[in-house]
């Protein structure tokens, strides 16, 4: 279950003045309710990764470890031994035009039935306890130490807030660390000048990069508030940008007959390359077999062979039906089959056998009647047989066993 606590105070002095007091841990028993005294258990003072040991009546210890430091700001923190659950402390400054606010805020989780019940009926009233005593004592601690703001002085100097170009030229009231650069240290053993400018000689006679080629390489590995951001190029602006696109027309999607001919011009011409049919179609012969009666046959020429086989297929194309023959056939049986007359009486598709014969039919005799009538009497006598029968209820008693049961149990029956 996570708990907050959360409490706020404000302190009649400069945000300047109350983060050196709250910055130095050794101040912490000044002001902080259950801490008699520090001591420090490393080497960090004034940034991330303090820490110390507070002791407080009897025997109650504690080890706090800053987890975050913002100068002027506020810090974070962790109770890391002497508070048996999951926690972090934020401490944040706010200056305001009557002063400075401190606002303290305690985070802690607890789990399971006991941990529940100890932090209702303990923790969370120890905890919300301290941390108001805290906050009293720190303000009259600073008030005891601290200069007092003149407001009238801080409610001149308040402005307007702040357009698109102030926000671009802002720099921040307190620099933060990341912003100074970094001294790091040189492996290398010092070397002579002479030797340093005989490599840079060397250097400048091997690379001989352009300005730009310089200025791109270098923008690389700079930070962005060093070489200004990104520039992102665009192109000039035209009246065409704002003209509403062209409708396209079926003419325009239509091909011309100058483009059509241009490309037909410039198609390679195969028809010259292709083969002839009769090259393309002709049969191998077999090979050539001497037969035995040469007399009575005679040799044909191959020419004569090819013609008439040329003679026969024109015959069979001119002589063979095209679509429209087939069409005006097909027309010509519809106007047939519409004009023919009705069928006539003899037609043995609309006269039974009875008629065209002359006979009489079965249910008009006098024998069929007579079976007919025997079928209707003989349904009617079965659905007399099977009308509904009323049986009557006969009422047989009660048997002896539930009677002595009943007697027995001794059942009232409400009257």
């Amino acid at each position: 279950m996570n708990n907050t606590i959360d409490h706020a105070i404000l302190v009649p002095a400069y945000a300047k003045t109350v983060w050196q007091h709250l910055s130095n841990m050794e101040e912490n028993p000044s002001w902080q309710a259950g801490c008699e005294r520090i001591a420090y258990l490393n080497s960090v003072r004034d940034q991330k990764g303090i820490r110390y040991r507070a002791f407080g009546k009897g025997r109650n210890e504690s080890v706090i470890e800053v987890t975050a430091w913002y100068p002027g700001l506020g810090y974070e923190y962790v109770i890391v031994d002497g508070f048996d659950h999951p926690n972090r402390g934020r401490i944040r400054l706010q200056e305001v035009a009557e002063g400075t606010v401190v606002q303290w805020t305690f985070n802690y989780e607890t789990s399971g039935l006991v941990g529940g019940l100890s932090n209702s009926l303990s923790i969370k009233r120890r905890v919300n306890n301290e941390v108001i005593h805290s906050l009293q004592s720190l303000y009259q601690y600073i008030g005891q130490v601290a200069e007092k703001p003149d407001t009238n002085l801080i409610k001149s100097m308040m402005r307007d807030a702040p357009d698109a170009t102030d926000r671009a030229n802002y720099q921040p009231r307190y620099p933060s660390a990341l912003d100074e650069p970094l001294e790091r240290p040189t492996l290398e053993a010092p070397r002579s000048e002479a030797y340093a400018r005989a490599n840079m000689s060397i250097i400048d006679d091997e690379i001989d990069l352009p300005d730009e080629a310089e200025e791109a390489a270098d923008a690389m590995f700079m930070r962005p508030g060093e070489h200004g951001g990104i520039n992102i190029v665009e192109p000039p602006l035209s009246d065409a940008d704002t003209q509403p696109n062209p409708v396209i027309q079926d003419e325009d999607l239509m091909p011309q007959a100058s483009t059509s001919a241009e490309a037909m011009d410039e198609v390679p011409a195969l028809s010259a390359a292709e083969p002839e049919a009769s090259d393309r179609y002709v049969i191998p012969r077999p090979p050539f077999e001497p037969s035995v009666v040469t007399d009575d046959k005679r040799s044909t020429d191959e020419h004569e062979v090819t013609e008439s086989a040329e003679t026969r297929i024109s015959e069979a194309d001119a002589t063979a039906p095209t679509r429209l023959d087939k069409l005006e056939a097909a027309s010509k049986s519809y106007q047939g089959m519409a004009s023919s007359p009705p069928p006539g009486d003899d037609d043995t598709s609309r006269v039974s056998v009875f008629e065209l014969f002359g006979l009489q039919k079965p249910s008009e005799t006098q024998e069929m009647k007579a079976i007919q009538d025997a079928q209707i009497e003989a349904l009617d006598a079965l659905d007399e047989a099977h009308e509904e029968v009323l049986y009557e209820l006969v009422d047989r008693g009660t048997g002896l066993r539930i009677k002595l049961r009943r007697e027995l149990v001794n059942v009232k029956f409400p009257h």
